[in-house]
């Protein structure tokens, strides 16, 4: 049985999780240059008086969460891929959908919930593995 709706969803959710890391990865260098931190400084003094040590704080928290958010969205690329081949070779749909579901899961929960819809297109995917018959 060809399982092309599969192998689509599944390859949605990879595009999406790379665009996620993608951005992931502008953000940690950007949070690095000092001249980020200043014009952030200066554009959050022009609301409210803000100390730079509160920036460095709220600064020092988005490194720590955006390589949370990095780690979980590669662990849903290297999974997605591992289901879509899996797929592709058609092998083992069972466990393609486990994967996928692992995959939906983690990368989920680890991008705290910034990766809710590629979540959603592996969850579906899974589920889809589970439910047609060969």
């Amino acid at each position: 049985m060809r399982r092309t709706g599969e192998v689509i969803l599944g390859v949605s959710g990879l595009i999406i999780n790379a665009f996620i890391s993608l951005f992931t990865i502008v953000f940690l260098f950007a949070i690095k240059r000092e001249g980020f931190r200043n014009e952030l400084h200066q554009l959050l003094l022009k609301n409210e008086p803000v100390r730079m040590q509160e920036i460095e704080i709220v600064l020092a928290a988005g490194d720590v969460l955006g390589w949370v958010i990095l780690i979980g969205t590669f662990i849903g690329i290297v999974l997605g891929l591992k289901a879509v081949s899996s797929l592709k070779e058609n092998e083992n749909p069972r466990r393609a959908g486990i994967l996928y579901i692992i995959a939906a899961v983690l990368s989920t929960l680890l991008t705290v919930g910034i990766g809710w819809l590629s979540g959603m297109l592996f969850l579906i995917a899974g589920t889809l593995c589970f439910v047609r018959r060969d």
